[in-house]
């Protein structure tokens, strides 16, 4: 598996998909070893599992929400850089709702999306931290916050990537 690391997107398109097999066969064996170990009585024989039998995964009834973007303060307007160039190119409302929905969409620790989006006057779109949502355990020293940020700003890559849009 972390031979093959090295490999994604090379001579491979994605993650291997054999490593969750290798992961739920080495935790079957830690198992049945562990029970083995304590005298339990374990029967001879080969299982299957399914995990698609185990874990049911129904459609939600109702798409998904997003809730509202919050209002910004003087506080976050503050952190705004004022030299910053005018963009080449402005985002219609459209482009911009689903810039920012897509990139919503990207992990952090607990989920909580540590962020602000600020689209000024000059066609910039800021990204700024959100520091009072950003307590949590998963994120140590605001590294967790970093990670987050990063994966949201690969979330606009890939989205600007597929629609032709020119980022710098």
């Amino acid at each position: 598996m972390k031979a093959s690391l090295l490999e994604v997107g090379q001579s491979i398109s994605s993650w291997p998909q054999l490593a969750s097999a290798v992961y739920l066969g080495g935790a079957t064996v830690a198992h049945v070893g562990r029970k083995l170990l304590l005298g339990e009585v374990v029967q001879s024989g080969r299982y299957y599992v399914d995990l698609d039998e185990i874990v049911k995964i129904e459609t939600l009834a109702e798409p998904i929400s997003v809730p509202a973007p919050p209002v910004v303060g003087n506080d976050v307007k503050d952190k705004i850089p004022k030299n910053i160039l005018p963009s080449g190119y402005l985002l219609t409302d459209a482009e911009l709702s689903d810039l920012v929905t897509f990139a919503n969409l990207a992990p952090s620790g607990g989920n909580i999306q540590p962020w602000i989006w600020v689209f000024d006057q000059k066609g910039v779109l800021h990204l700024i931290h959100d520091q009072v949502r950003s307590h949590s355990l998963l994120d140590f020293k605001g590294t967790g916050s970093l990670i987050a940020f990063g994966a949201a700003l690969e979330n606009i890559r890939l989205y600007a990537g597929k629609r032709d849009l020119n980022l710098r």
